[in-house]
């Protein structure tokens, strides 16, 4: 009996072992599997992207999925890419950034980068299980080309700041902007740059984007052997309504007015639903000592003087970037019970909030 007892159990324990090895095998299989289809996946998005690089663009076409999200002709690729090289020069130095998989659905999702000239663009690249083009979205903007008269004012400023004429460039500042960028700033921001970097060498168009209502135009410039950005900020009548400057790190991350603009946001949104723990981690170090407390004391300051707060929106007309303060500056309409006040936010180059003050309306207008 025992014997008969012993026979099972050796032959149970046989069968895990067998079924165990078994169960290995089919995992490295699918492993090996799915590793072989994400090369293949990869393999036709970055052949994807070839054609579009050599401007093949009836081949990018036919390489999309009868079934794709993304709804793009040959014409719409030409668009696209064929102005954006004219301005910045062809794509090139296309890296992959970012990759995951659906496991539902089998689809393989990319995130490349790829360089206009100078200029960043992202690409998202969806393969389905046919090993086709899913889908396909860029963030370059094909109505964001700004007109030849944009470039004029942004150039002419910086020529006439290189000509030491800073009388004339701050003859194409906005009005209402005068006494923030006066000729004395402009001198003043010229000679910090040569004095910190060396003379002058040569300037191009680095990128393009909008801001509020204002087109950014970013320009790169050479001052010794250090290359520095200038954003300068254009609004609907060819008036400049604000510029900055700063030192091009490739390591850093750029912050774009948009990535300020939500930091700012994000800070407001936090007050209002009065978790201060959240808002007071969005402050610089100058700015840490404001504890949440701090905060919760501030906004009961503030609904003491104006009534209980109801809702807050960006004021598109008033925010801009200080030419040399070294801050974004948001300034939002608030709502309150009572009556309506400004809050203006301020963000560093760090994407930290390095200020904020609250204000009667009538005050800022």
């Amino acid at each position: 009996m025992k014997f008969k007892q012993l026979t099972i159990l050796l032959t149970v324990s046989l069968l895990g072992l067998i079924l165990s090895a078994c169960g290995e095998t089919d995992s490295e299989s699918e492993g090996e599997t799915r590793e072989e289809a994400r090369d293949e996946a990869m393999q036709t998005a970055e052949e994807f992207l070839s054609f579009l690089s050599e401007e093949e663009f009836e081949e990018a076409a036919s390489s999309l999925s009868d079934n794709s999200i993304s709804e793009w002709t040959s014409k719409d690729f030409e668009d696209l890419f064929v102005p954006t090289a004219e301005i910045y020069g062809g794509l090139s130095s296309i890296d992959l950034m970012e990759e995951e998989e659906d496991t539902y659905s089998s689809i393989f999702n990319f995130v490349y980068e790829g360089k206009f000239g100078a200029r960043k663009a992202l690409f998202y690249i969806g393969i389905n299980r046919n090993n086709e083009v899913f889908n396909f979205r860029t963030n370059i903007d094909p109505e964001l080309q700004f007109s030849e008269k944009t470039h004029d004012v942004a150039e002419g400023f910086l020529e006439f700041a290189r000509e030491g004429a800073f009388e004339e460039a701050a003859d194409l500042v906005e009005d209402d902007m005068e006494s923030d960028i006066a000729p004395a700033d402009i001198a003043s921001d010229w000679s910090r740059l040569e004095e910190t970097n060396g003379e002058f060498a040569d300037i191009h168009l680095y990128d393009e984007q909008t801001f509020s209502r204002d087109s950014s135009l970013i320009y790169a410039a050479t001052f010794g052997e250090q290359l520095v950005l200038f954003n300068i900020y254009v609004n609907e009548d060819n008036a400049i309504t604000g510029y900055y400057s700063r030192s091009y790190d490739e390591e850093e991350n750029y912050i774009y007015p948009e990535e300020a603009h939500q930091t700012a946001e994000d800070f407001l949104t936090f007050i209002a639903a009065e978790d201060y723990e959240e808002a007071a981690d969005l402050l610089d170090d100058a700015e840490a000592e404001a504890s949440p407390e701090d905060l919760e004391r501030w906004r009961n300051n503030v609904e003491r003087e104006y009534g209980e707060w109801v809702r807050f929106e960006l004021n598109h007309e008033k925010d801009y970037y200080g030419p040399s303060a070294g801050n974004y500056s948001f300034v939002y309409d608030v709502e309150f019970s009572e009556q309506p006040a400004s809050i203006i936010v301020y963000v560093n180059r760090e994407n930290e909030i390095s200020g904020y003050r609250h204000t009667d309306v009538e005050s800022e207008e």
